[in-house]
C-alpha cells in the first residue's frame, strides 16, 4: 500500500488514479490508499490518535510501502501576506505555529494545518527510520517575499532536511500546465 494523506474526496486524475494507471501492468501489485476524512470519517480522521496510530503501525510493518502527503496549506499560503482584499496572514516567523489573538475562526484554521502538518511530520520521521519513502508537498519558501513564513523555515522540517538520505526538489507547477 501506498498512504496517501489528506487526499481529498476521489477524482478522476488525481495522484491514486494517475499512479493506478502507470502500474496497472506491473508484477507487483501495490494500491493506494486515499486517507481523508473527506472519504471516510473514521479510518480519514488524521487528527484522530486511535485512527493515526493504525496507519503508523500498518507503515512500520511494512504493510505500506511509501507515504504520501500534502497538507493543507493554505494557512501557509504568501498569498494571505501580500494581497490586501483577501484573507489575512495567520503565522509570522516570529510565529510560525499561528499569530496570537486569531479569530475563533482562524484559529480553528491553524490549529487543524498545525495538527495534519505533525500527521505528516512523524510520517516523515518513521519513513527515516524505517527506511521507507515519503514525499511532502507543500508551498516553496517565497523567495519574492522573504518576511513571509512558509513551513519549510520551520526547525523541524529543517532537521528533517539535514538527514542523509533526504533530497528536497522544487517543482514550479506552472511548468506542467497549472496556473498558480
Amino acid at each position: 500500500f501506498v498512504l496517501h494523506l489528506f487526499s481529498g474526496q476521489r477524482r478522476s486524475g488525481d495522484f491514486q488514479d494517475h499512479f493506478e494507471r502507470c502500474t496497472k501492468r506491473s508484477q507487483f501489485p501495490v494500491w493506494v490508499l486515499s486517507l481523508d476524512i473527506a472519504n471516510d470519517r473514521v479510518r480519514g480522521d488524521l487528527t484522530n490518535p486511535d485512527t493515526l496510530h493504525f496507519w503508523m503501525d500498518m507503515f512500520v510493518q511494512g504493510k505500506a510501502i511509501a507515504v504520501v502527503g500534502g497538507p493543507p496549506c493554505e494557512t501557509w499560503s504568501a498569498a494571505r501576506s501580500i494581497n490586501a482584499d483577501g484573507p489575512p496572514p495567520l503565522r509570522s516567523r516570529e510565529f510560525p505555529w499561528g499569530l496570537p489573538a486569531l479569530s475563533p475562526k482562524y484559529h480553528e484554521q491553524t490549529r487543524l494545518a498545525n495538527a495534519l502538518l505533525h500527521t505528516m511530520v512523524t510520517f516523515l520521521y518513521l519513513a527515516v527510520g524505517t527506511n521507507r519513502a515519503a514525499i511532502m508537498e507543500h508551498p516553496a519558501e517565497p523567495t519574492w517575499a522573504p518576511a513571509v513564513m512558509s513551513s519549510w523555515q520551520l526547525l523541524v522540517l529543517k532537521h528533517i532536511r539535514s538527514i542523509g538520505n533526504i533530497r528536497c526538489n522544487y517543482l514550479d507547477q506552472c511548468t506542467v500546465g497549472t496556473l498558480y
